[in-house]
């Protein structure tokens, strides 16, 4: 957890907490699990004993949404609400915080998100990941401009690399290319085994005319060094897979950089191999570069297994017995609708590539540091020992 905002617990939290810190490295999450439930029980009586106490429901909504409960937001919420006239004003950043990282982690609640940290931020100015955090979720609802004035912010605050990255990655979206290359270089003179400064570096540079593919040779080299680590060295494996975050690069990844130097026969080598979500929009840069190829039949093939796939996805919707349970005939209808929708684009989209000179364009997608900013995460708060 990276805000750097200690968390006052009672005596009996941390006994909880510290049993959680003991069994999350388990492989079976079984004692993981009853230990996190066991920590809600004893929050759900706390909050009966002492219902004005901030740590005691900051920690159940956290409690709440390590075991994969929805109701962490409405927890916070109603607390909010019930106390706000009485609640300090570090309590109720802390609060904004949580709600804050609650609503993003739904990925449907931005504008909710984004409202909560800049409450947060008109009662602390000083913390230059509340700007960042700001400004990679107004990065990824689109709301660019937001989203630059703020890394912009946390540039100024700190020199932390991670600002940095995140202020190249805006410039990218930006087409400020040399700008951004210019930040990726002195990031990587610091931090030379950086795959992510090398991808986006090299990005730049096919975006500003250098189609050589020597440099993604020398990128997928670099992964394959890595990947060698999980057979030679494991525990310096699992460092770097920490250390580049929840989102790992690998060869999907980077084959899409030979479709933007327009090697299509690169670019089909390692797609060959991709397991594809079978979805217009992500399938279209392979079927253009099959046709480039002159490799029709895979595509008509690719097509084929898509409507064999989905209609049986649409037949296991209708029998299924958890949907019947759990959902609306309106809901599963929907559902229904959307996979019949999800068919049509994917043979309108094939239709379309092989009789027109339509060229699909290639989304990359920006990676911003992935961590866990939750202040009351159960796994991951840094506890006020004073």
């Amino acid at each position: 957890m990276k805000l750097d905002i200690e968390v006052k617990l009672n005596e009996g939290m941390k006994k909880y907490i510290y049993e959680i810190w003991e069994k999350m490295g388990n492989e079976d999450r079984t004692e993981y699990d009853a230990a996190l439930e066991n920590y809600r029980k004893y929050l759900l009586k706390e909050t009966v004993k002492n219902p004005e106490d901030v740590s005691v429901v900051c920690q159940l909504a956290g409690v709440c949404y390590l075991s994969r409960r929805c109701d962490g937001i409405e927890i916070l919420e109603t607390f909010l609400k019930r106390n706000f006239d009485i609640l300090t004003e570090d309590e109720k950043f802390r609060i904004y915080v949580d709600l804050a990282y609650l609503c993003e982690d739904m990925g449907c609640m931005e504008e909710k998100a984004i409202d909560y940290l800049e409450k947060a931020i008109k009662i602390n100015s000083n913390n230059a990941d509340i700007y960042y955090r700001l400004s990679a979720i107004c990065f990824y609802a689109k709301i660019y401009q937001k989203s630059l004035e703020n890394i912009e912010i946390a540039c100024k605050m700190s020199d932390e690399a991670k600002y940095s990255y995140g202020y190249a990655l805006i410039l990218i979206q930006n087409k400020e290319y040399k700008k951004a290359e210019k930040i990726l270089d002195n990031l990587l003179m610091e931090d030379s085994n950086n795959i992510k400064y090398h991808f986006y570096r090299v990005l730049c540079k096919i975006y500003l005319g250098n189609k050589d593919t020597e440099n993604i040779e020398k990128l997928l080299e670099k992964i394959k060094e890595f990947e060698m680590l999980e057979k030679t060295d494991y525990e310096k494996y699992l460092n770097w897979l920490t250390y580049e975050g929840f989102h790992t690069f690998d060869e999907d990844v980077i084959k899409d950089l030979f479709y933007l130097c327009d090697n299509y026969e690169k670019y089909c080598k390692y797609a060959d191999k991709s397991n594809f979500y079978l979805e217009a929009n992500s399938i279209a840069p392979y079927f253009y570069s099959l046709k480039q190829l002159r490799k029709f039949e895979k595509i008509n093939k690719i097509v084929k297994k898509a409507e064999k796939e989905i209609l049986q996805n649409i037949e296991e919707i209708k029998n299924d017995e958890e949907y019947q349970k759990n959902m609306t005939e309106e809901e599963i209808l929907e559902i229904i609708k959307n996979e019949k929708k999800r068919l049509k684009n994917i043979n309108l989209v094939s239709e379309k590539i092989l009789n027109t000179d339509f060229k699909p364009k290639m989304e990359i997608f920006m990676f911003f540091e992935n961590e866990c900013w939750l202040v009351d995460c159960p796994q991951h708060l840094i506890i006020d020992e004073n």
